[in-house]
């Protein structure tokens, strides 16, 4: 059996499934390619651990130890426990973005006006 990949592409995916891919505004696709991981993430942080505001705030629906949880569930059950795992965070964090998006970011905006405006969601 070989582990499958700590990074969770899967994350970015919902995000521009959700937001990027269904936006007209080519300056905020091309902003949220060029951030990719950092749209949750601290950038130049190489400790993936590290969220910043706005991947903090979605860590809470997703549990914010996805990673860990996987590896251990395929550890001890295949793939299948973890993809099992992957599916119901993916789910939760569906339901993140929708909850984060009324919450107001440190710029005085909610998440989800910053995003309609073709902004990133963290202001940082």
């Amino acid at each position: 059996w070989v582990s499958k990949a700590q990074a969770l592409p899967q994350f970015k995916k919902a995000f521009f499934d959700k937001y990027v891919d269904k936006s007209d505004n080519s300056d905020f696709k091309e902003a949220a390619k060029t951030a990719s991981c950092n749209i949750c993430h601290v950038k130049g942080d190489k400790n993936k651990k590290h969220r910043n505001e706005y991947g903090k705030l979605l860590a809470k629906y997703t549990g914010g130890t996805v990673n860990k949880d996987a590896k251990a569930a395929a550890e001890s059950g295949g793939d299948s426990a973890h993809d099992a795992v992957i599916d119901k965070a993916l789910k939760a964090l569906d339901e993140g973005f929708d909850k984060v998006a009324d919450e107001k970011s440190s710029s005085g905006e909610t998440y989800g006006e910053r995003i309609k405006d073709g902004k990133l969601p963290c202001p940082k």
